[in-house]
């Protein structure tokens, strides 16, 4: 809701004038959880033998760029749950 408005006056050289208005907004807040992994205490080495037993060139062969990111997203969520 706007309250108190006033006008300034004209702008220097123009025909539009400036305004100056108080306003009221309510507003409702949503508290987001997301989970954040802490990657320096991530198994690295684990991580990339398990990513070296994927055969990426016949999982990969006929997808095109956004559906093999898809895939390759879904692989390193899926080790990041291990």
């Amino acid at each position: 809701m706007v309250h108190n408005m006033t006008d300034l006056g004209p702008f220097l050289c123009s025909d539009h004038n400036a305004l100056c208005w108080h306003m009221e907004a309510n507003t409702k807040q949503e508290i987001l959880r997301k989970k954040c992994l802490e990657y320096s205490k991530a198994d690295i080495t684990s991580l990339k033998c398990e990513l070296s037993k994927i055969d990426w060139n016949v999982l990969l062969h006929h997808l095109t760029a956004d559906e093999s990111w898809t895939v390759i997203r879904d692989e390193l969520a899926y080790l990041e749950e291990k």
